[in-house]
């Protein structure tokens, strides 16, 4: 073998160790990106989960505020007019609806902590709860609607970017009943 032929074949046995070494590394990146596809997917489905132990958690509080003022979270949804201005003729049940309107209130702000992770119908499912049930709460108990409009003029812990999530997801109500 001539030294031209050695020389020949020492270039096509690096080359192809570089092309091997490149296919590995490709590989290897590959298998990294998909990796951390999953990981990053587990991690989505994750936090969609924490996001609605929240929700669900603030829901029951929810639901136990309302025994605390002696009504069922149904007849407080569907017959608020009935129910909760008769709840409001103390101090101490004034304190509880205030308290339960609150509740509401932080529901929707654990909603707008993780818009994130909750789909887009979700967010419009709370959209229409808030304007027919916190609408029928705010009808109800007359009272609650300056607490609201103390909350919507930014005198509360609440930021900006809530007030304004929270004003959408009150849209319907506040068109039909100005705060003023």
């Amino acid at each position: 073998m001539t030294a031209d032929q050695a020389q020949f074949f020492a270039v096509i046995a690096q080359s192809a160790t570089v092309i091997v070494a490149v296919v590995v590394f490709i590989y290897q990146t590959l298998q990294e990106k998909g990796n951390r596809q999953q990981r990053d997917e587990e991690l989505k489905i994750e936090r969609r989960s924490n996001a609605w132990v929240a929700i669900n958690n603030q829901i029951q509080l929810i639901n136990e505020s309302c025994q605390d003022v002696e009504i069922s979270p149904a007849d407080a949804a569907q017959k608020p007019d009935e129910v909760l201005i008769s709840e409001f003729q103390t101090n101490e049940s004034r304190v509880a609806t205030n308290v339960l309107f609150f509740h509401h209130l932080n529901l929707l702000h654990i909603v707008f902590l993780n818009k994130n992770f909750v789909k887009e119908a979700e967010v419009q499912g709370f959209r229409s709860w808030s304007n027919n049930v916190i609408g029928g709460f705010l009808k109800a108990v007359p009272p609650l609607r300056g607490t609201l409009k103390h909350v919507l003029d930014g005198n509360d812990l609440y930021s900006d970017e809530f007030i304004a999530f929270l004003k959408d997801m009150l849209s319907t109500y506040l068109e039909e009943h100005p705060l003023d």
